[in-house]
């Protein structure tokens, strides 16, 4: 199809020609195949000490450059599933749990999740968050309370004005903010 029109309007195309017909270099196989795991690999694998879960894999921001979604496979929107889940990464010594999605605060249960990944001994518990939800203290006083560590929080923007572009919400941009200082002043 030849050059991006974007890319000829930046750069021009003096000197490129197309080919005539396709190298066969472009059409060898770039991938290594199906994956064969050894012993080492399961070993290895085994020592893994942090585990992501997500809740679900819906959003209250609809970001223009998001890669989740509902073929995420590592999705466990179900109590029971999560906590087995939970369970078993806890008796494997994962040190570190690390809740994500979509949007982890929109889990009903989240606060569930982290209280049993904290009683099951689960050091270090981690939420990945745009934090808009967490703009009332008492959410997050809740999840502290049951046991939550640490919290990533993802701020699109310095102002409201290029957040809204990016997530496509009104308003969403000092309710992060306002999540990050109520998740730092609960330490």
């Amino acid at each position: 199809p030849g050059l991006a029109d974007t890319t000829r309007d930046a750069h021009g195309d003096a000197g490129l020609q197309p080919y005539e017909k396709c190298p066969a270099a472009m059409y060898a196989q770039r991938s290594p195949g199906a994956p064969r795991f050894t012993a080492a690999h399961q070993r290895l694998a085994a020592e893994t000490r942090t585990l992501v879960l997500r809740p679900t894999v819906h959003c209250n921001q609809d970001c223009t450059f998001c890669s989740a979604n509902e073929t995420s496979n590592n999705v466990w929107e179900d109590l029971g599933t999560m906590l087995r889940t939970i369970a078993r990464a806890a008796r494997r010594n994962v040190r570190r749990v690390s809740f994500g999605g979509g949007e982890p605060t929109l889990a009903r249960d989240l606060a569930h999740y982290v209280s049993a990944a904290r009683r099951l001994g689960v050091p270090s518990i981690e939420l990945v968050t745009n934090a808009v939800l967490l703009d009332r203290e008492a959410r997050v006083a809740a999840l502290r309370a049951a046991g939550l560590t640490h919290a990533f929080v993802s701020l699109h923007a310095h102002d409201e004005r290029l957040s809204q572009s990016l997530t496509r919400k009104v308003g969403d941009h000092a309710r992060t903010v306002q999540g990050i200082r109520n998740l730092l002043a609960a330490g």
